[in-house]
Protein backbone atom coordinates (compact mmCIF):
# COMPACT_ATOMS: atom_id res chain seq x y z
CA UNK A 1 0.00 0.00 0.00
CA UNK A 2 1.74 3.16 -1.23
CA UNK A 3 -0.09 5.41 1.23
CA UNK A 4 1.08 3.30 4.13
CA UNK A 5 4.65 3.27 2.83
CA UNK A 6 4.67 7.07 2.45
CA UNK A 7 3.42 7.60 5.98
CA UNK A 8 5.95 5.18 7.41
CA UNK A 9 8.83 6.80 5.55
CA UNK A 10 7.91 10.18 6.97
CA UNK A 11 7.67 8.75 10.46
CA UNK A 12 11.05 7.04 10.20
CA UNK A 13 12.75 10.42 9.90
CA UNK A 14 11.73 11.19 13.51
CA UNK A 15 14.54 10.43 15.96
CA UNK A 16 13.12 8.93 19.16
CA UNK A 17 14.73 8.02 22.45
CA UNK A 18 13.98 4.41 23.48
CA UNK A 19 14.31 5.36 27.16
CA UNK A 20 11.76 8.17 26.96
CA UNK A 21 8.82 7.00 24.86
CA UNK A 22 5.42 8.68 25.18
CA UNK A 23 3.73 5.26 24.99
CA UNK A 24 4.78 1.61 24.56
CA UNK A 25 6.45 0.98 21.22
CA UNK A 26 4.54 -2.24 20.58
CA UNK A 27 0.76 -2.62 20.51
CA UNK A 28 0.59 -6.34 19.79
CA UNK A 29 2.69 -9.39 18.93
CA UNK A 30 2.04 -12.53 16.87
CA UNK A 31 3.89 -14.99 19.07
CA UNK A 32 2.89 -18.58 18.53
CA UNK A 33 3.42 -21.25 17.45
CA UNK A 34 5.76 -22.52 14.67
CA UNK A 35 3.83 -24.02 11.73
CA UNK A 36 0.47 -22.72 12.92
CA UNK A 37 0.04 -19.90 10.41
CA UNK A 38 2.11 -17.18 12.09
CA UNK A 39 3.86 -16.28 8.82
CA UNK A 40 0.49 -16.21 7.06
CA UNK A 41 -0.84 -13.84 9.71
CA UNK A 42 2.34 -11.70 9.62
CA UNK A 43 2.16 -11.24 5.84
CA UNK A 44 -1.55 -10.51 6.09
CA UNK A 45 -1.11 -7.82 8.76
CA UNK A 46 1.98 -6.45 7.00
CA UNK A 47 -0.27 -5.54 4.10
CA UNK A 48 -2.92 -3.66 6.05
CA UNK A 49 -2.79 0.12 6.32
CA UNK A 50 -3.43 0.38 10.03
CA UNK A 51 -0.74 -2.02 11.25
CA UNK A 52 3.04 -1.90 11.02
CA UNK A 53 4.67 -5.29 11.38
CA UNK A 54 8.24 -5.85 10.25
CA UNK A 55 8.13 -8.36 7.40
CA UNK A 56 10.50 -10.70 9.23
CA UNK A 57 10.76 -12.42 12.58
CA UNK A 58 11.69 -10.39 15.64
CA UNK A 59 12.36 -12.76 18.53
CA UNK A 60 13.42 -11.79 22.03
CA UNK A 61 15.26 -14.91 23.09
CA UNK A 62 18.13 -13.33 25.06
CA UNK A 63 17.87 -12.64 28.77
CA UNK A 64 16.96 -9.14 30.00
CA UNK A 65 16.47 -7.55 26.59
CA UNK A 66 15.59 -3.89 26.13
CA UNK A 67 13.05 -4.68 23.44
CA UNK A 68 12.18 -1.11 22.44
CA UNK A 69 15.84 -0.12 22.06
CA UNK A 70 16.46 -3.24 19.97
CA UNK A 71 13.54 -2.55 17.63
CA UNK A 72 14.36 1.15 17.23
CA UNK A 73 18.07 0.65 16.64
CA UNK A 74 18.00 -2.46 14.45
CA UNK A 75 14.54 -2.54 12.86
CA UNK A 76 13.67 1.16 12.47
CA UNK A 77 10.53 0.96 14.58
CA UNK A 78 9.15 4.32 15.62
CA UNK A 79 6.08 6.09 16.95
CA UNK A 80 3.96 8.53 15.01
CA UNK A 81 2.87 6.61 11.91
CA UNK A 82 -0.64 7.47 10.82
CA UNK A 83 -3.01 6.24 8.15
CA UNK A 84 -4.06 8.52 5.30
CA UNK A 85 -7.15 9.49 7.27
CA UNK A 86 -5.24 10.21 10.45
CA UNK A 87 -5.61 7.08 12.59
CA UNK A 88 -2.64 5.82 14.58
CA UNK A 89 -0.84 2.83 13.09
CA UNK A 90 -0.41 -0.09 15.50
CA UNK A 91 3.12 -1.49 15.84
CA UNK A 92 3.61 -5.25 16.04
CA UNK A 93 6.19 -8.01 15.77
CA UNK A 94 6.04 -11.68 14.88
CA UNK A 95 7.96 -14.56 16.43
CA UNK A 96 6.48 -18.07 16.43
CA UNK A 97 8.77 -19.36 19.18
CA UNK A 98 8.55 -16.65 21.84
CA UNK A 99 6.35 -18.76 24.11
CA UNK A 100 8.69 -21.75 23.85
CA UNK A 101 12.05 -20.41 25.03
CA UNK A 102 13.39 -19.47 28.47
CA UNK A 103 13.51 -15.67 28.26
CA UNK A 104 10.97 -14.22 25.82
CA UNK A 105 7.93 -14.33 28.10
CA UNK A 106 9.92 -12.63 30.87
CA UNK A 107 11.05 -9.98 28.39
CA UNK A 108 7.47 -9.20 27.41
CA UNK A 109 6.37 -9.08 31.05
CA UNK A 110 9.14 -6.59 31.82
CA UNK A 111 9.01 -4.47 28.65
CA UNK A 112 5.39 -4.57 27.49
CA UNK A 113 3.19 -5.82 30.35
CA UNK A 114 -0.01 -4.45 28.72
CA UNK A 115 0.60 -5.84 25.23
CA UNK A 116 -1.94 -7.78 23.17
CA UNK A 117 -0.88 -11.22 21.95
CA UNK A 118 -2.17 -12.96 18.82
CA UNK A 119 -1.62 -16.71 19.15
CA UNK A 120 -2.44 -19.46 16.66
CA UNK A 121 -2.54 -23.22 17.24
CA UNK A 122 -3.39 -26.42 15.36
CA UNK A 123 -4.00 -30.13 15.85
CA UNK A 124 -0.83 -31.57 17.44
CA UNK A 125 -0.65 -34.41 14.89
CA UNK A 126 -0.73 -32.13 11.85
CA UNK A 127 1.58 -29.70 13.65
CA UNK A 128 4.20 -32.43 14.16
CA UNK A 129 4.08 -33.52 10.51
CA UNK A 130 4.41 -29.94 9.32
CA UNK A 131 7.22 -29.15 11.76
CA UNK A 132 9.18 -32.28 10.80
CA UNK A 133 8.90 -31.68 7.06
CA UNK A 134 9.72 -28.00 7.51
CA UNK A 135 12.98 -28.84 9.26
CA UNK A 136 13.77 -31.39 6.56
CA UNK A 137 13.22 -28.72 3.90
CA UNK A 138 15.14 -25.98 5.75
CA UNK A 139 18.12 -28.20 6.56
CA UNK A 140 18.40 -29.23 2.91
CA UNK A 141 18.07 -25.62 1.76
CA UNK A 142 20.57 -24.07 4.18
CA UNK A 143 23.18 -26.75 3.50
CA UNK A 144 22.91 -26.17 -0.26
CA UNK A 145 21.52 -29.65 -0.67
CA UNK A 146 24.40 -31.29 1.21
CA UNK A 147 22.54 -32.38 4.34
CA UNK A 148 19.37 -34.33 4.90
CA UNK A 149 17.72 -34.27 8.32
CA UNK A 150 15.31 -37.19 8.59
CA UNK A 151 15.55 -39.09 11.91
CA UNK A 152 12.96 -41.74 12.76
CA UNK A 153 10.04 -40.05 14.47
CA UNK A 154 10.40 -42.47 17.37
CA UNK A 155 13.58 -40.58 18.29
CA UNK A 156 11.58 -37.36 18.63
CA UNK A 157 9.30 -38.50 21.44
CA UNK A 158 9.30 -36.39 24.58
CA UNK A 159 11.41 -33.33 25.29
CA UNK A 160 13.23 -31.41 22.58
CA UNK A 161 16.52 -31.49 24.46
CA UNK A 162 17.71 -33.37 27.50
CA UNK A 163 17.72 -31.47 30.76
CA UNK A 164 15.44 -28.58 29.79
CA UNK A 165 11.69 -28.02 29.36
CA UNK A 166 12.29 -25.37 26.69
CA UNK A 167 12.41 -25.80 22.93
CA UNK A 168 14.65 -22.89 21.92
CA UNK A 169 17.61 -20.93 23.22
CA UNK A 170 20.60 -21.45 25.52
CA UNK A 171 18.67 -23.83 27.68
CA UNK A 172 20.72 -26.98 28.17
CA UNK A 173 22.77 -27.90 31.22
CA UNK A 174 25.92 -27.08 29.25
CA UNK A 175 24.68 -23.93 27.58
CA UNK A 176 23.71 -24.05 23.91
CA UNK A 177 21.82 -27.23 23.11
CA UNK A 178 23.55 -29.14 20.33
CA UNK A 179 20.90 -31.84 20.00
CA UNK A 180 19.22 -31.86 16.56
CA UNK A 181 15.85 -31.79 18.29
CA UNK A 182 16.57 -28.41 19.86
CA UNK A 183 14.56 -26.59 17.20
CA UNK A 184 11.32 -27.93 18.66
CA UNK A 185 10.89 -30.99 16.47
CA UNK A 186 9.67 -33.18 19.28
CA UNK A 187 6.32 -34.33 20.58
CA UNK A 188 6.60 -32.05 23.63
CA UNK A 189 6.71 -29.08 21.24
CA UNK A 190 3.00 -29.70 20.60
CA UNK A 191 2.11 -29.01 24.24
CA UNK A 192 0.82 -25.56 23.41
CA UNK A 193 -1.10 -25.38 26.68
CA UNK A 194 2.14 -25.61 28.66
CA UNK A 195 3.51 -22.56 26.85
CA UNK A 196 0.22 -20.64 27.08
CA UNK A 197 0.10 -21.18 30.84
CA UNK A 198 3.29 -19.14 31.24
CA UNK A 199 1.34 -15.87 30.96
CA UNK A 200 -0.43 -16.59 34.23
CA UNK A 201 -4.02 -16.35 33.03
CA UNK A 202 -5.27 -19.37 35.00
CA UNK A 203 -5.08 -20.23 38.73
CA UNK A 204 -2.65 -23.19 38.36
CA UNK A 205 -3.42 -24.10 41.98
CA UNK A 206 -5.54 -27.25 41.73
CA UNK A 207 -4.45 -30.86 41.19
CA UNK A 208 -6.83 -31.10 38.23
CA UNK A 209 -5.32 -28.19 36.33
CA UNK A 210 -1.75 -29.05 37.21
CA UNK A 211 -2.30 -32.60 35.98
CA UNK A 212 -3.34 -31.24 32.57
CA UNK A 213 -0.22 -29.07 32.55
CA UNK A 214 2.00 -32.02 33.38
CA UNK A 215 3.68 -30.15 36.25
CA UNK A 216 5.89 -28.47 33.65
CA UNK A 217 8.89 -26.50 34.90
CA UNK A 218 8.90 -23.65 32.39
CA UNK A 219 8.97 -20.23 34.04
CA UNK A 220 5.67 -18.41 34.56
CA UNK A 221 5.48 -14.62 34.26
CA UNK A 222 1.99 -13.34 35.07
CA UNK A 223 0.87 -10.41 32.95
CA UNK A 224 -2.46 -9.33 34.45
CA UNK A 225 -2.92 -6.48 31.95
CA UNK A 226 -1.94 -8.40 28.80
CA UNK A 227 -4.67 -9.70 26.48
CA UNK A 228 -4.64 -12.77 24.23
CA UNK A 229 -6.48 -13.48 20.98
CA UNK A 230 -6.37 -17.26 20.55
CA UNK A 231 -6.96 -18.95 17.19
CA UNK A 232 -6.97 -22.40 15.62
CA UNK A 233 -5.52 -22.65 12.12
CA UNK A 234 -8.81 -24.06 10.83
CA UNK A 235 -10.27 -20.57 11.32
CA UNK A 236 -8.06 -19.31 8.47
CA UNK A 237 -10.21 -21.14 5.90
CA UNK A 238 -11.08 -18.40 3.42
CA UNK A 239 -13.78 -20.61 1.86
CA UNK A 240 -15.72 -20.61 5.14
CA UNK A 241 -16.71 -17.00 4.65
CA UNK A 242 -19.05 -16.79 7.63
CA UNK A 243 -16.41 -17.78 10.18
CA UNK A 244 -13.57 -16.06 8.30
CA UNK A 245 -15.48 -12.77 8.34
CA UNK A 246 -16.29 -13.24 12.02
CA UNK A 247 -12.60 -13.87 12.76
CA UNK A 248 -11.63 -10.63 11.04
CA UNK A 249 -14.34 -8.62 12.77
CA UNK A 250 -13.31 -9.98 16.17
CA UNK A 251 -9.62 -9.38 15.47
CA UNK A 252 -10.38 -5.80 14.38
CA UNK A 253 -12.17 -5.19 17.68
CA UNK A 254 -9.46 -6.94 19.72
CA UNK A 255 -6.66 -4.88 18.16
CA UNK A 256 -8.65 -1.64 18.36
CA UNK A 257 -8.52 -0.94 14.63
CA UNK A 258 -10.70 1.65 12.91
CA UNK A 259 -10.68 0.18 9.40
CA UNK A 260 -12.21 -3.09 8.30
CA UNK A 261 -9.63 -5.79 7.70
CA UNK A 262 -9.38 -7.08 4.11
CA UNK A 263 -10.59 -10.61 3.28
CA UNK A 264 -8.29 -13.46 4.22
CA UNK A 265 -6.21 -14.79 1.29
CA UNK A 266 -5.91 -18.48 0.54
CA UNK A 267 -3.56 -20.27 2.93
CA UNK A 268 -1.27 -22.68 1.06
CA UNK A 269 1.72 -24.85 1.94
CA UNK A 270 5.05 -24.98 0.15
CA UNK A 271 5.84 -28.11 -1.83
CA UNK A 272 8.84 -30.24 -0.91
CA UNK A 273 11.68 -30.50 -3.41
CA UNK A 274 11.84 -33.77 -5.31
CA UNK A 275 15.26 -34.58 -3.81
CA UNK A 276 13.83 -34.80 -0.29
CA UNK A 277 10.29 -35.95 -1.01
CA UNK A 278 11.13 -39.54 -0.08
CA UNK A 279 12.35 -38.41 3.36
CA UNK A 280 9.20 -36.48 4.22
CA UNK A 281 6.83 -38.12 6.63
CA UNK A 282 3.19 -38.89 6.15
CA UNK A 283 2.16 -38.91 9.79
CA UNK A 284 -0.68 -41.32 9.01
CA UNK A 285 1.75 -44.14 8.07
CA UNK A 286 1.75 -47.06 10.49
CA UNK A 287 5.37 -46.46 11.53
CA UNK A 288 4.20 -43.26 13.25
CA UNK A 289 1.34 -44.84 15.22
CA UNK A 290 3.07 -44.49 18.58
CA UNK A 291 4.05 -40.89 17.94
CA UNK A 292 0.48 -40.08 16.91
CA UNK A 293 -0.86 -41.69 20.08
CA UNK A 294 1.42 -39.44 22.15
CA UNK A 295 0.33 -36.36 20.21
CA UNK A 296 -3.37 -37.20 20.56
CA UNK A 297 -2.94 -37.58 24.31
CA UNK A 298 -1.36 -34.12 24.30
CA UNK A 299 -4.33 -32.89 22.29
CA UNK A 300 -6.78 -34.24 24.86
CA UNK A 301 -5.04 -32.44 27.70
CA UNK A 302 -4.64 -29.22 25.70
CA UNK A 303 -8.32 -29.17 24.70
CA UNK A 304 -9.51 -29.65 28.26
CA UNK A 305 -7.14 -27.02 29.66
CA UNK A 306 -7.97 -24.45 26.98
CA UNK A 307 -11.73 -24.98 27.38
CA UNK A 308 -11.97 -25.37 31.16
CA UNK A 309 -9.25 -22.98 32.30
CA UNK A 310 -7.67 -20.69 29.70
CA UNK A 311 -10.90 -19.54 28.05
CA UNK A 312 -12.39 -18.78 31.45
CA UNK A 313 -10.04 -15.81 31.76
CA UNK A 314 -11.50 -12.42 30.85
CA UNK A 315 -8.15 -11.66 29.20
CA UNK A 316 -8.52 -14.42 26.59
CA UNK A 317 -10.59 -13.83 23.45
CA UNK A 318 -11.60 -16.36 20.80
CA UNK A 319 -13.67 -15.73 17.70
CA UNK A 320 -16.92 -17.66 17.26
CA UNK A 321 -16.45 -19.66 20.45
CA UNK A 322 -18.53 -22.68 19.39
CA UNK A 323 -16.68 -22.97 16.10
CA UNK A 324 -13.30 -22.52 17.78
CA UNK A 325 -14.10 -25.21 20.34
CA UNK A 326 -15.34 -27.60 17.65
CA UNK A 327 -11.92 -27.32 15.98
CA UNK A 328 -9.90 -27.75 19.18
CA UNK A 329 -12.16 -30.61 20.29
CA UNK A 330 -10.83 -32.60 17.33
CA UNK A 331 -7.37 -32.56 18.92
CA UNK A 332 -8.63 -35.37 21.17
CA UNK A 333 -8.88 -37.76 18.23
CA UNK A 334 -6.47 -39.28 15.73
CA UNK A 335 -7.13 -37.45 12.46
CA UNK A 336 -5.63 -40.33 10.51
CA UNK A 337 -8.61 -42.51 11.34
CA UNK A 338 -10.45 -40.58 8.62
CA UNK A 339 -7.66 -38.93 6.60
CA UNK A 340 -6.58 -40.32 3.22
CA UNK A 341 -4.09 -38.87 0.79
CA UNK A 342 -3.24 -35.87 2.98
CA UNK A 343 -0.67 -33.64 1.25
CA UNK A 344 2.76 -33.54 2.84
CA UNK A 345 3.69 -30.08 4.13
Amino acid sequence: DDAKDDNNKKALEIDIDPSNLERPLLDFAVIGFPKTGTSFMEHYLFNTEETFIDNQENCFTDANMDMARHLISTREYTLGQTTNDGYRVKNAVKCPKDLMGPYSVANYAENFPEIKFVVSTRHPVWWFQSRYNYKLRQTFKHSDGQKIWAPPTSELLGACAEGTPYHYGNTGPKGEVQDEKATSVCTDGAKFHHSLSRMGKTPMNTPEELALLGLHTMSVHPMPKAKIFLMEIGQFDADDTVHANQLLADMKEFLGLEHELPPLPEHSSKNLKEEIQEHAINICDAEHDFVRAELVQTGREAYRWIKDYFMQSDDVTVSAEDHFLSLVEQWQFDPCDEATGRELS
